[in-house]
């Protein structure tokens, strides 16, 4: 394996920077002030600004249900930015700068059934100042990896089972849910290795105005490239109050306030992470995974800037860091853990 200074790689653009300038740019032709005819917060919305994005995806994402159909569901565009800067580790440093896009299309194939499209892609880009013993091969790399890149495209299904009539409360409603995905989380030249696919069948069940849940099962290709995976599924959105909502972010719970028609604040604690597969290596196993998974904490607010665009940023804190590589064959290489530190998100989403 041959090692690389990061002092002799070329420097990133400065993450933060670089992410303001591109959301005013963004945001500056489209502002305005919200519309009284928009969005009310009993209105159960079908997706979030705050879901998993491309490195760490539920197999039900936010789902589509087959009810409560608005034009400004059709299409949807997501510019997100993830930066956790400075975390220590016992030799060295990481900051982690994430930026991605997401684009969702969604079409009503009739009352009961809706279709919706989704392509994701986005990068994880490490500089890491210092320099550990990577792999236990005895020589430190102080760039240990390259860059990784990910995408994927899924398509999700939803049915309508009962137009009339009621199992528990009148006016409910149950839907069957799909969804079929093909993705790839590689580092730079390792596209094939990172190529997996699965899908999820779950049940959903909506009181319009007051609670989501879909609850099913998912199979996917490990990333480690053994074999099928079987997960649990589940999604919630419950309006508490007229004002307060809870939802799941992925693997964890986010609380939101509604303080008026434009502006909500929201807390959430939850596992976010990023994973990919390696490149070939001299000298190691040809199935080597990567795993950067931190347990993070934070309060931020979701600005409804005009009846298309939404914007959404967020601070708080890494509990726990761990990074992470997996042979199939032999387990874990390397592991290491980090010191808390912060993390900032940025969120664009255009709804045309």
């Amino acid at each position: 394996m041959t090692t690389r200074s990061l002092r002799a790689r070329a420097p990133h653009p400065k993450p933060v920077l670089g992410s303001l300038t591109l959301l005013f740019l963004t945001a500056l032709p489209l502002c305005g002030s919200a519309q009284e005819g928009g969005e009310a917060k009993g209105d159960l919305d079908t997706g979030s600004a705050t879901a998993p994005d491309v490195f760490d995806t539920t197999n039900l994402d936010t789902p589509v249900f087959p009810t409560g159909y608005r034009i400004g569901d059709a299409f949807r565009i997501r510019l997100q930015t993830r930066f956790l800067p400075a975390a220590n580790f016992d030799d060295f440093d990481v900051d982690l700068y994430e930026p991605s896009l997401r684009v969702q299309a969604t079409l009503p194939l009739s009352k009961r059934v809706v279709l919706q499209l989704t392509g994701r892609f986005g990068a994880a880009i490490y500089d890491v100042d210092g320099t550990s013993d990577f792999l236990g091969t005895g020589r430190p790399s102080a760039y240990p990896f390259d860059d990784f890149l990910g995408s994927s495209l899924a398509l999700q299904a939803a049915g309508l089972l009962n137009r009339d009539g009621h199992l528990f409360v009148e006016g409910e409603k149950w839907s069957i849910l799909a969804n079929v995905f093909g993705r790839s989380e590689w580092e730079i030249g390792s596209f094939t290795e990172g190529l997996r696919g699965g899908g999820t069948l779950a049940l959903g069940y909506e009181i319009e105005k007051l609670i989501r849940i879909a609850v099913g099962v998912g199979l996917q290709s490990s990333d480690d490239g053994g074999g099928l995976g079987v997960d649990p599924a589940l999604t919630l959105r419950w309006n508490v109050t007229d004002r307060i909502t809870l939802r799941n972010r992925g693997r964890g719970l986010q609380v939101e306030y509604r303080l008026n028609r434009e502006l909500e604040i929201f807390a959430a604690g939850f596992v976010e992470s990023t994973k990919a597969r390696l490149g070939r290596r001299a000298g190691l196993p040809n199935d080597l995974s990567f795993r950067d998974q931190a347990v993070q904490a934070g309060l931020g607010f979701e600005w409804k800037m005009s009846q298309y665009l939404r914007m959404n940023a967020e601070a708080g804190v890494v509990a726990k860091r761990t990074l992470r590589v997996k042979s199939r064959e032999l387990g874990t290489l390397w592991k290491e853990h980090g010191d808390p530190s912060a993390y900032l998100e940025f969120r664009l989403e255009l709804r045309p």
